[in-house]
Parts: C-alpha cells; structure tokens; sequence
C-alpha cells in the first residue's frame, strides 16, 4: 500500500500429544519507504517457543531474534510546514541486532504448592547516526556515531502456596529476581557542513568529542503477595516488594574545549514498596475494585551521565560525570467499577491518582534544544479518570474509550529554557509554578470503534481517536507566546471479506480526510531561518507532523482453520 509498504505475517504452532509437546513460531518482515523525506523503515523479527508438559510440570523454552534499521525524522518548526514530508536535517538513522532466550518452568511439589522460575539472556547490538545542525556557516554542525553493546541476563524463583488459610481459600507467593545489564557506550563527533539539508562529515579530521563508557545495572527484588478470599465474592490482597539497584559507571569523555574528563560512579538505590488491594463482586454485573502501591525507579545510567547544569549533553551523544540523581518514587491509589447492563453492553468506570517523588526532567540548555541535562524537579502529579463502554447488538459492534488525565508539577523549580518567549533575556531561565501542565501530555481523549456486520463474511468499520492540545517540550512554565500544539480528531475506515474458511481479505484506509495534525512540539531554534533559507536563525514551535491519508490491502490464509476459532487477523486490521 501507501509509502512503498510491503510487509508479511505468520504465525504456526501445533502439539504433538504423544510426547506431551507443543510449539509455536511467529514472524513477520516489515518494509516501507516511509511518508516522509529520508524515513524508511525494516524490519525483521522471529519468535519460537517450545513446550513439555505433564500432570506436575511445565517447561517453556523461547527464543526471539530481531534486526532493524530506522531512518528518523525530527520535528519541522511551522515556518516549514508548507512541506510536511521533509526532513529537517538528515541523514538519523539506528540500527539494532537482538537475540533473547528464556527459560522458564513450573512444577507442583504437591497439590498445594508450587515452585516456578526463570533465567534468560539477551544480547542487543544498536548503532546509530545522527546529523547535529548548529549553524549554516561551513564548520559549525556535527555528525555523531554511536554504537551499544548490550547484554543482559537473569531470572526469578518463587514459590506458591494454593492452600486454604483459616478456612478460606488463599494463595501466598513468594519470590527472589535478578536483573544483570552489561554496556559498553561509544561516541564519536565529527566537524561537519550543512549542505542543503544535508550534514556532511569533513574528511580526514579526527574526532572533535567523543565518549567511551561502560556501565553495569544490577537490579534485585525480593517479593512476597497473598490474596485471601473473605468471601466468594470478596478478595483481599496484601504484597511488597524490596528493590536494590545499583549501577556503577566507568569511562571517560573527550571534546575540544575540556579535554579528558572521567565518567565514574557508583550508586544504589534502595526501597521496600507495598501495595494492597480490594476487589468485589457485588452481583453477575457489577463489580467493585480498589488499592493503593508504591513504586521505584532508578536513575538511568544516561540520566546520571548528564545531570550537570554548567556541562549539557547532546543526548545521547555526550556524556560527564555529574552530580547523583535521586531515585523517582511514584504512589499510586487508583479504584473503579465494572459490570454489565443486559447480556449485550459492558461498561468500566475508574479513577487515578499518581504522585511522583523526586521525578526526573530533561532540561534544555540551549535555544537550539539540542543540549541539556537531566535534573530532579520535586514532584509531579498525574491524576484522572477513565470510561469505557462496548457493546454488540446483532451485527453491530461498538465501543467508546474517554480518558482525563490532570498532569501537573507540584514543585515550583526553574529551568533552562532560551528559546521559551518568556524566558529571562540573559540566562534564558524560566520559572515553573506549582500547577503548570507537563509538556507532551493530552488532558483528554475520546476512542470511538463502530464495526457493522454487512453480511456474515463481510464486516465495514470505523476507528475515530480525539486529542486534546499539549503544551511544547520548553514551554514546561505553559507561557510561551506560541500556545499549545493544537488537538486533532482523525477517522480511519477498514474492511474485510472472508472468502471461506481459510481465506480472508483485508482493506484500511488511515486519515481518511487527510487531517493536518502534530502529535509533539518543542520549541527552539530554527537555524535554516524562516522558510528554511538559511536566514537568520529564528526562534519558533517545532511540531511533529502526523501522517496523511493512506491505504493499505492484504490478504491473510489460516491453514486448518476450525470454523468456531479465533481469526489470526482480526476484523480490524
């Protein structure tokens, strides 16, 4: 279909009953050229498992492989949008190799308890490419090569215990994890011209920066959760979990104006978090759920490499040793109802509350945008609610999707952010005020989905998604002069016809009335001057077009099909 796409699915597996064995496999391969300028996409992935079984043990062993190469396109500022389909700067591209193995198996002691674990390991090779435009004199922009070298393995142990407690029915786990991360990071900058659109690297010149670091995550858990039934309709759960994270940084950084500086550190982050639960069914259609959690999340070894104010990074490009980061600490209250109005219309109410401790921002250090660093901002709040209502009636299907969500900080701070209208003129600082709304983040969305059964082979359906507005990454203060990147309603259409038994056809059109929408903004500066003439630099919203009409057609085949069976593509493809 549109933009060059080719793309082929499959799926098999079966079972050999004989020797208690099953199996499955799964691939696809993915092409396109992309809808715009220097965007294309492939993709190659596969996914195998094999399985034993008997009265008291279940062993699984899978494997995954994956190669991709993605070409990328940044956010145009809107003096540009005359042209949507053209790249800002090129050439950005990322590359990656994985291959991942687990292991896992389950096994009754008896009937009351059960032991179950897993180990796996995963090797993932990336490399990228990215053209850093400074400026349209010769000398002024960068190319940066990067490649990571991943590895990653662990496991779990736990055991279960499904017996009655005091009468009730109870089941009590308990469990240990361990998650090891190995990488090793380089980066290398080189002098580069802005050619056109085109950042290209001045031969034979060394490195003008470069990174060499390695870093190793080792995260462990100890975890316990019991639910206990009080009644057949009401259940009770109790858990925690202990976190230790520790990451341990080695390296150092090279550029033209500060030399050789270290990368070094050592951190752990500790924490016990626990959760409870309720939940109750009131009757067969109407139920009733609550709890409260608490969670941890270690700062990141690209967070803790590039937490310095007076020395940004050009993420991911440029690394230093810099202050620790506090760990973020998320709590978590959240309840709802669901249930049933006749045999036909199901519906589910919930609200949340979010409240992060110590969460972690990246700051802007240059008008540009292209520099910053990454800072703790105190905390931030994201609450709302959720409806949900689907139904079948005959050959009609339909659901309706609404979601709120209040994103704000909680944290007066002050930020880096020149190219921000509101900014102060000598430190291009602003202040962010308790209350203002985090970037990126719609406060509303509405998902319709109308599906009509024209015949029994023969299905037409309609996918509607509206957004609300969001604020620009820069404009965390939500006062610069160029407002919010506006909300958006897109419709798409599908089809499909089943010929018989194992045949199917397949149509979807995307955007049918070719909506002209942005999904992202940051505001910054535009070096290539208004129109992209190369003018004088000019400070604007740069949005992230979404894509334009488009059509696609398929066709599926499921050998052995049983007529009452799950169709392996689903009606609304």
């Amino acid at each position: 279909g549109s933009w060059g796409r080719r793309a082929v699915e499959f799926e098999l597996g079966g079972e050999n009953k004989a020797r208690t064995l099953d199996w499955f496999i799964a691939g696809n391969v993915f092409k396109e050229d992309g809808w715009r300028d220097h965007s294309t996409s492939d993709v190659k992935q596969l996914f195998s498992k094999l399985g034993w079984q008997n009265d008291t043990t279940d062993i699984d062993f899978s494997a995954m492989l994956a190669d991709t190469f993605l070409e990328g396109t940044q956010a145009l500022p809107l003096s540009m949008f005359g042209n949507r389909r053209q790249a800002y700067t090129y050439p950005d591209h990322i590359g990656s190799n994985l291959a991942m193995f687990n292991l896992k198996g389950s096994h009754f002691l008896n009937d009351d308890t059960l032991v179950a674990g897993n180990v796996y390991y995963r090797r993932n090779r990336i490399g990228g490419f990215n053209s850093n435009a400074e400026g349209v004199d010769p000398g002024q922009s960068q190319n940066v090569s990067t490649t990571t070298d991943q590895d990653g393995f662990g496991g779990s142990l736990q055991l279960t215990l499904l017996g009655d407690l005091a009468g009730h029915k109870n089941q009590f786990t308990l469990g240990a994890s361990a998650d090891i991360g190995r990488t090793n990071f380089t980066s290398d900058s080189y002098t580069a011209d802005l050619v056109g659109r085109r950042t290209v690297t001045r031969p034979g010149l060394d490195p003008v920066a470069g990174v060499r670091l390695k870093a190793n995550n080792d995260y462990y858990g100890l975890y316990a959760t019991d639910t206990f039934s009080v009644t057949e309709r009401l259940h009770l759960t109790a858990s925690g979990r202990y976190n230790v994270a520790k990451v341990r940084l080695d390296g150092f950084s090279t550029s033209e104006d500060d030399g050789e500086n270290p990368l070094v550190g050592h951190h752990i982050y500790r924490r016990f978090n626990p959760a409870v639960g309720v939940n109750y069914t009131v009757s067969d259609s109407l139920g009733v759920y609550g709890g409260y959690n608490e969670g941890m999340r270690a700062a990141t070894p690209v967070e803790l490499s590039c937490a310095d104010p007076d020395r940004p990074c050009a993420l991911p490009n440029a690394f230093a040793g810099d202050p620790p980061l506090n760990k973020v600490v998320a709590k978590t209250f959240e309840g709802g109802f669901r249930g049933r109005i006749g045999a036909n219309l199901r519906w589910n109410a919930a609200a949340y509350r979010t409240e992060n401790n110590d969460d972690i921002q990246f700051i802007a250090a240059n008008s540009a945008a292209t520099l910053g660093y990454f800072q703790n901002v105190g905390k931030t709040l994201r609450q709302g609610f959720e409806l949900g209502l689907q139904g079948d009636y005959e050959r009609l299907h339909f659901s309706a999707n609404y979601g709120f969500v209040d994103a704000t900080y909680q944290t007066p701070f002050e930020a880096n952010s020149p190219a921000n209208s509101s900014a102060d003129e000598d430190t291009g600082r602003i202040v962010v005020a308790k209350g203002a709304r985090i970037p990126g983040i719609a406060r509303q969305t509405l998902k319709l989905r109308l599906a009509y059964d024209v015949t029994p082979r023969w299905r037409v359906g309609s996918n509607v998604l509206l957004a609300d507005g969001q604020y620009a990454r820069g404009d965390e203060n939500n006062k610069d002069e160029h407002g919010k990147v506006p909300g958006y309603a897109v419709v798409h259409l599908d089809t499909s016809y089943r010929l018989n038994d194992s045949w199917k056809v397949f149509a979807k059109v995307n955007n049918v009335f070719d909506a002209r929408y942005s999904t992202f903004g940051i505001v910054g500066e535009n070096i290539l001057g208004r129109g992209g003439n190369g003018g004088d630099p000019v400070v604007e919203q740069f949005r992230s077009p979404a894509a334009p009409r488009a059509a696609w057609v398929g066709i599926t085949w499921e050998m052995d099909r049983k007529p009452s069976g799950r169709s392996s593509a689903p009606d609304n493809d």
